[in-house]
């Protein structure tokens, strides 16, 4: 179920949707991500893939 979650709406960070902690547009095909696009093959999380920088307070 993860893989296909939505991953800028779902509450999962602080109780918020990832999208009410950033601010702007994002790019082109963005907005249809799922929290399977930011999962590497051996299921660690991928943040370099995000086309913003993750404060490290939300990255743990």
């Amino acid at each position: 179920m993860l893989m296909v979650a939505d991953l800028w709406y779902v509450t999962w960070v602080e109780q918020k949707p990832l999208r009410a902690l950033i601010q702007g547009p994002l790019n082109t095909g963005e907005e249809d991500w799922k929290m399977g696009h930011l999962l590497s093959q051996n299921g660690t999380w991928n943040l370099g893939s995000l086309p913003f920088v993750i404060p490290e307070m939300l990255q743990d």
